[in-house]
């Protein structure tokens, strides 16, 4: 049984989502809605959402921790790491203790959702250093589910906590039965992460370990590296 938030808490993250809900109608004209449906996201993303996950520092209870996991969702489907990172740049200071565990406990009646690792992917992102560690820490519940680009992205964050934790959690994914399909089609964040400096810091990781791992897979796997889109398989052959 799920223990209910403190009442004018929830009142505060209601309100937060009211305002959400109120900020999309009022930008969105009918028009732009039906036959512009890029810009309606857009500024879902950019504008709204970053707001919105603020009210999970609130006390919210289940029914709006689905409500904000479900927009969480819209964001994590394009399945860009970079764009989560932009968009959670913009996200309210924490003010409070997220109930992580809660997130979890909302989702138990329905687990086909994703809006639970939708949050996760979210706040791994999120401007608070401790928060983010918090969110990857609980990646493994979700099997690491296409989390891997997210990972990668933390080993270059600037927090040394956050990239040891991203680092547990890239040798976890490592073990996954589809590590392979997800390390090719994760090749432009190997390759950010290749471009950057922070995650070479950390005794326990290096380029050259991962490319040795990315090359076993990549022979493996011949098939999967011909099959995937030339921009992919350039990024492969360049390992070699």
């Amino acid at each position: 049984m799920l223990t209910e938030p403190h009442a004018s808490q929830s009142v505060h993250a209601q309100c937060i989502i009211e305002r959400y809900k109120r900020e999309l109608k009022y930008n969105i004209a009918p028009v732009f809605y039906l036959n512009n449906l890029r810009l309606h996201e857009k500024i879902k993303l950019y504008y709204c959402f970053p707001s919105l996950f603020s009210a999970l520092f609130y006390d919210p209870t289940p029914e709006q921790i689905r409500y904000i996991g479900q927009q969480a969702d819209i964001i994590v489907s394009r399945r860009n790491a970079f764009l989560v990172e932009r968009v959670m740049q913009r996200a309210c200071a924490k003010t409070g203790n997220a109930d992580i565990a809660l997130w979890q406990k909302s989702y138990q009646a329905e687990p086909w959702s994703y809006g639970y690792r939708a949050l996760l992917i979210c706040g791994s992102a999120h401007p608070d250093g401790f928060f983010r560690q918090q969110c990857l820490e609980h990646f493994a519940e979700e099997h690491l589910f296409r989390m891997l680009d997210c990972i990668l992205v933390r080993l270059n964050d600037w927090v040394p906590e956050v990239r040891k934790t991203a680092h547990r959690m890239l040798e976890a994914m490592m073990q996954a039965p589809d590590a392979s399909k997800q390390f090719i089609e994760a090749m432009p964040f190997v390759a950010y992460l290749r471009r950057s400096g922070r995650a070479e810091r950390e005794e326990e990781f290096s380029m050259e370990k991962l490319d040795t791992v990315l090359m076993r897979y990549f022979e493996e796997t011949p098939k999967l590296v011909s099959d995937s889109p030339a921009p992919i398989r350039k990024l492969c052959y360049q390992v070699f």
